[in-house]
């Protein structure tokens, strides 16, 4: 009996073992399933070495390959084209979305057919071919805070044909169907940007945007044709004009919603946002775009502290103050009076109003910078410029470096 409890614990050792080893499986997820990688169905690993899932009903709209349930894992997307039915297609690690070459169509009782070689995977997709069942076509973008709820409607002119005007269009946009981004049209495989008055094919890339993407559109038509093989989308306005510039904080505290957070210019350059309270990660955006957002360079912000962020348009690099705890009494300002150059100071109060050097007095009231019991002060900004010297100097609100002697001390002006 001994013996039988030991070859026991050891047979429940080796299946915990081997449990323990076995390998994520490759799942597929996309718009037909609302991307729900928790519930992705699986490959299932056959005889001859390639994976099968043996029917999915309906697909339609992008897609991926995860090498597992959870988005931290390995992704397998495009390759920077589109996928036919029957022909085996060489997925990408990392790659974008995967859409069909017929970006209109869905496709009915689909078998999936997923062949590994090394890290290479190659996935041919069989099926029957049929139109997209969409309610409404809907524009969804910057131009109206990203909400699909509120994402006006195309209207269907002809068989096929859609047509929407936004009186003043500006930022990324895409085409979703029926409200919701699980069937959607974006750029195409080229990465392209729109040109007006010229038909761009549409695809499942990156948002959508004009080639001069810092206008603004007055009267933008836009017209929606599926009724090829691809859907193609062709611009035409009434005027362009040049924006004010705008800046927003955009972050977790308000759910990365890139149509609120702006922050106030309180002078040329130089931009402000004060909130009762703020955590998380967060980026920068101009003009209600995620392009050029100003980013992290590397390193958490410290408080008080300026701080030179990178410009860029990639995902995963927000920035962070100190550990992301919450900040009662926020106060940011941006000075971009240098715009390949841009300067943060995050605060978690009002700013220092009273410095005392030694004997020297150093306070800023009224937009101005006073230096008492010392003579020769020279006054900087965050980035190093000279503004003044000597006993008083009139200033714009930001974070101010006040230098006396060999001692130097930081000066925030409201």
């Amino acid at each position: 009996m001994k013996k039988f409890y030991v070859f026991l614990a050891t047979m429940l050792v080796a299946m915990f073992s081997f449990s323990a080893m076995a390998e994520d499986p490759y799942v597929f997820v996309g718009a037909w399933n609302g991307w729900d990688i928790s519930g992705a169905p699986e490959f299932v690993q056959q005889a001859d070495g390639t994976y099968k899932i043996e029917k999915i009903e309906k697909i339609a709209g992008a897609f991926k390959v995860v090498k597992g349930h959870d988005w931290t894992k390995p992704a397998y997307g495009s390759n920077g084209s589109t996928i036919n039915l029957g022909t085996e297609y060489a997925m990408k690690l990392g790659g974008g979305d995967v859409s069909f070459s017929n970006s209109i169509s869905s496709y009915a009782n689909c078998s999936l057919t997923l062949r590994v070689d090394g890290g290479n995977l190659y996935l041919t997709i069989n099926g029957a071919e049929a139109s997209v069942e969409v309610g409404v076509w809907c524009l969804c973008g910057a131009f109206n805070g990203w909400s699909t709820a509120d994402a006006p409607e195309f209207t269907k002119t002809a068989e096929g044909i859609y047509e929407i005007t936004i009186p003043e269009m500006s930022g990324e946009f895409g085409i979703i169907a029926d409200h919701s981004w699980n069937i959607c049209f974006k750029k195409n495989s080229s990465g392209g940007d729109i040109e007006l008055n010229v038909p761009y094919q549409l695809g499942s890339g990156d948002n959508l945007r004009f080639a001069d993407s810092e206008l603004v559109y007055i009267n933008c038509k836009f017209v929606l044709n599926t009724t090829g093989s691809t859907a193609t989308l062709t611009a035409t306005v009434d005027d362009v004009l040049v924006p004010e510039t705008s800046y927003q904080l955009v972050g977790e505290y308000n759910g990365w919603n890139i149509g609120s957070g702006d922050m106030t210019m309180v002078s040329e350059g130089l931009y402000e946002i004060s909130l009762d309270s703020f955590a998380g990660e967060f980026k920068i955006t101009k003009n209600h775009s995620w392009n050029d957002a100003l980013c992290t360079n590397g390193s958490a912000v410290v408080l008080n502290e300026p701080y030179y962020p990178s410009i860029s348009s990639y995902d995963n690099n927000n920035i962070v103050i100190g550990d992301g705890s919450e900040i009662k009494n926020f106060y940011l300002t941006l000075d971009v009076t240098d715009e390949q150059n841009p300067v943060i100071i995050a605060m978690d109060n009002s700013g220092a109003e009273l410095v005392e050097i030694n004997s020297v007095v150093v306070s800023a009231q009224g937009g101005v910078i006073s230096v008492a019991g010392a003579e020769g002060a020279a006054v900087y900004t965050a980035g190093g410029a000279l503004v003044g010297t000597g006993n008083s100097t009139s200033v714009a609100p930001g974070l101010y470096i006040v230098k006396v002697g060999d001692m130097v001390r930081k000066v925030v002006v409201k």
